[in-house]
């Protein structure tokens, strides 16, 4: 059995919850800061607020009190997705990691820590930005029933990988071209996946699972180059170098999830191929297969940005090429958002368009591999323009 690395997300199930603690700031002396009013569980302060940058689209959750100190160690740092180093009396945010509950709450560089302690309701950590004060409480449960999407009320089915109904083999040539890339899948696993309006009567979860077997199966007995597997919905796991049998335990696997958080795995990702990349190495190639647009709602605009964060650390024009495969035909919003990506993520402040889409319509005629290796070949060398979009993500 394969032993996934989990992600930072699962501890405990960390929901971060940012509270302001008054109007007065401890930079008086001898003035203490007014304690914040208890609010409505669920309350959310609206981005265009004076205390905040209001181009930052992330939003801020106000609730809680704290009242002890401490200290803020490494490996809580990494599981909130933080990066700080210490500066005086505290520390300062230096990195949040895209996708983490800390870039999601509106934690970010420049956030300087005061404070941090813990009690029977979690951990709490106190930060000044500008002249306002706010604690981050680490702690509770996730509520995510509210994250299923409408159209995932269908009854669970069985996955078979031995159905034979429309496969698609691979050939020689798809294999040749795919050989040249460290090949990385990332595979929705979402309920909505569960639907079967696949080819053959597959679900899509099924029709998906059968073909990334043979394409592991292919690479293996070409040259021994294994794929790298993450499947992603409100968590995702990651195995690296996966043999065929791999593959197929792995998506054999029922384990479906609510929610489709792409930007966390993305990004962990794009940062794992930059750490050990090395110059004259292969490029890599990543192929989404996904259903629809991220879920739920800050996922798509968080997606974005990390794309574009990437490719600002792109050496070359060809280093990283992102593929986003669609299965289902039932999300015209998904196909709208992906094809958006495949377009015009120069125009969103990107260096190069190295991002490229399939669309359910392409993909279900010719195959996930037919329609990655077409991309790879269709797609020109990616532009390097100035210029920004409207943000309509």
């Amino acid at each position: 059995m394969l032993q996934p690395r989990r992600s930072s997300r699962t501890l405990s199930c960390a929901l971060f919850t940012l509270i302001v603690c008054g109007q007065g700031i401890a930079g008086q002396a001898g003035e203490a800061a007014p304690q914040a009013k208890p609010l409505a569980r669920g309350y959310v302060k609206p981005t265009r607020s004076a205390q905040l940058d209001t181009r930052e689209p992330r939003k801020i959750i106000l609730k809680g009190d704290v009242s002890c100190r401490g200290l803020l160690p490494e490996d809580l740092q990494s599981s909130m997705g933080l990066v700080c180093s210490n500066e005086g009396n505290g520390m300062r945010i230096s990195q949040v990691r895209p996708g983490s509950e800390a870039y999601r709450k509106g934690l970010k560089p420049g956030d300087r820590i005061t404070d941090v302690q813990t009690d029977n309701s979690g951990c709490h950590v106190v930060i000044e930005r500008g002249n306002q004060k706010y604690v981050a409480q680490l702690g509770g449960q996730s509520t995510m029933s509210s994250q299923e999407p409408a159209f995932d009320s269908q009854p669970q089915q069985p996955f078979n990988l031995k159905v034979q109904n429309q496969r698609f083999e691979l050939n020689s040539k798809q294999v040749a071209v795919l050989r040249n890339f460290n090949l990385e899948l990332i595979i929705d696993r979402s309920r909505s996946m569960r639907k079967r309006d696949c080819p053959g009567g597959l679900s899509r979860w099924d029709w998906c699972g059968k073909q990334a077997v043979d394409i592991a199966g292919a690479l293996a007995a070409d040259n021994g180059n294994c794929p790298t597997i993450t499947r992603f919905a409100w968590e995702f796991d990651v195995h690296e170098h996966c043999s065929t049998a791999d593959v197929a335990e792995l998506l054999s696997r029922k384990d479906f999830q609510f929610g489709t958080r792409l930007c966390e795995p993305l990004a962990a990702r794009l940062e794992s191929h930059f750490r050990n990349h090395k110059p004259g190495e292969k490029p890599l190639l990543i192929a989404v297969i996904t259903d629809g647009c991220p879920f739920p709602k800050p996922e798509p605009r968080m997606v974005v940005e990390s794309l574009i964060q990437a490719s600002k650390r792109m050496r070359t024009a060809t280093e990283v090429s992102v593929v986003f495969l669609q299965v289902g035909d039932d999300n015209p919003r998904g196909r709208r958002y992906l094809t958006e990506l495949g377009t015009n993520l120069v125009s969103y402040g990107a260096r190069f368009q190295y991002v490229h889409v399939k669309t359910f319509d392409q993909v279900a005629d010719v195959g996930l591999v037919q329609a990655l290796v077409d991309s790879v070949r269709q797609s020109s060398i990616p532009r390097e323009v100035a210029g920004s979009r409207s943000n309509t993500y």
